[in-house]
């Protein structure tokens, strides 16, 4: 006769072989969310480097690069994010406020249109876009 195990033995096992530990990607976000900007960053570069095609974790990286005003890396990072996902408009955006923070008014406002352009639902954008419009 076969037992069928609880789902309660399930879950334990899964989380004694490390699947319940947090990604680098929630760990990061995890940092960010407390202002940990550095300790977020080091954790992002983790991710960055497990998963050098996740367009995502660049722009969490590049996020965090630009928390804590390193700003050419996170221009960098959210390049590559970019590159690799051109329709993401988190990354657009995140672009526009690095290049924003750099002086750079008119490339962010060329950024924030691409991104207002691929979500017109986020309002967001839409202030950030005008904001570098007045500069």
């Amino acid at each position: 006769m076969h037992k069928i195990l609880p789902l309660t033995f399930l879950t334990l096992a899964a989380c004694v072989s490390n699947e319940c530990e947090p990604t680098s990607l929630e760990r990061g976000a995890e940092l960010y969310e407390d202002g940990r900007y550095e300790e977020a960053v080091s954790m992002y570069k983790v991710a960055v480097s497990k998963e050098p095609d996740n367009a995502h974790a660049h722009d969490l990286h590049g996020e965090a690069l630009m928390e804590t005003g390193r700003y050419e890396e996170a221009l960098a990072a959210l390049d590559r994010a970019v590159e690799l996902d051109p329709e993401d408009a988190h990354a657009h955006g995140h672009r526009g406020q690095v290049l924003l923070a750099m002086g750079q008014s008119d490339q962010a406002v060329t950024e924030f249109e691409h991104a207002v352009r691929l979500a017109p639902d986020r309002e967001y954008f839409q202030r950030s876009l005008e904001r570098a419009k007045n500069r």
